[in-house]
Parts: structure tokens; C-alpha cells; sequence
């Protein structure tokens, strides 16, 4: 996961969505070491509206 928390750096992100069952999306952004905000979702549709709105 450090590949992607570089490339979240490098091109400025400001916030990233994680859509999955439960435990698995929130192993998956835990692993993110970021400056932005990283939010998890059971719901596709949930996860899209968040990351749209920023």
C-alpha cells in the first residue's frame, strides 16, 4: 500500500472512497497513509455522492 499512498500525494487528491463489504474496504484504507480524507462504504451509490462532493 505505500505505491498508493504515494500516488495519492502526488497528484493531490482530497479524499478517496473505499466501496466493499464491510471489514474488507476498511483493511484496505487503513493501509493508505494520506493527507486527505479516506471514507468507507457499504453502498456504491453512498461512496460515489461522498466523492463527488468534494
Amino acid at each position: 500500500m505505500v505505491e498508493w499512498s504515494r500516488d495519492a500525494d502526488r497528484v493531490n487528491l482530497n479524499g478517496i472512497a473505499y466501496v466493499g463489504p464491510g471489514i474488507k474496504a476498511r483493511a484496505a484504507s487503513a493501509n493508505i497513509d494520506a493527507d486527505y480524507e479516506i471514507r468507507t462504504f457499504d453502498d456504491f451509490n453512498e461512496g460515489l455522492s461522498w466523492a463527488q462532493s468534494l
